[in-house]
């Protein structure tokens, strides 16, 4: 247990951000197709990276996919409890 608290808490960050990612989209006025053309990707690729649940994004790519609609990335690490 202690193995996958750790591995999870690693990810933490490249979740956290992919569930930004649709508002980012969203708000600037692309849809998945359009952001895939912008990024030279498929929509299948933005709409994983949109679903973080099922696979952690790289952080390369969520740095130019947050590049594309504008955004830069910001990473908290907030102290532990």
């Amino acid at each position: 247990m202690a193995k996958f608290r750790t591995a999870a808490k690693a990810l933490a960050v490249e979740y956290a951000t992919a569930h930004e990612m649709p508002a980012a989209r969203v708000r600037v006025g692309l849809t998945q197709t359009a952001l895939a053309e912008a990024m030279d990707t498929t929509k299948s690729a933005i709409s994983s990276l949109e679903s973080a649940g099922r696979h952690a994004p790289s952080r390369a790519t969520i740095e130019r996919c947050v590049s594309t609609v504008g955004c830069e990335p910001l990473v908290r690490v907030p102290p532990q409890k």
